[in-house]
């Protein structure tokens, strides 16, 4: 259906019920395990040679790239689609004292 000059999709649609279905489990699977809280080796090889500006998280979960990002001084925009991971995020980016964007959405369909 066609909104304004944004193309979104049905309500009916099959993909957003995967969507929903995906949100779901991964908020299951937040909830039920601890997550690994040090980054992606990759990622620290590689921005931390970086200087801090802008870096979007997708799939961030419970931010452990994402705060790391922002303890460097990296304003940072995490993206997912479970609010539990996300909450985890948040409450894990206060103990860590930095500040985290976090944004509630289905990956397949979010716009930046």
């Amino acid at each position: 259906m066609l909104s304004g000059d944004t193309l979104r999709p049905s309500s009916t649609c099959p993909f957003n019920r995967e969507a929903r279905v995906s949100s779901e489990h991964w908020d299951q699977r937040f909830a039920e395990r601890p997550w690994i809280s040090h980054p992606d080796p990759l990622l620290t090889d590689v921005a931390g040679e970086l200087a801090p500006g802008r870096a979007i998280d997708l799939g961030c979960g419970p931010g452990r790239n994402a705060i790391w990002l922002a303890e460097r001084g990296f304003q940072v925009t995490g993206v997912d689609a479970s609010a539990v991971g996300l909450r985890q995020a948040r409450e894990r980016a206060a103990a860590a004292g930095v500040h985290l964007d976090l944004v509630l959405a289905d990956l397949r369909s979010y716009l930046v």
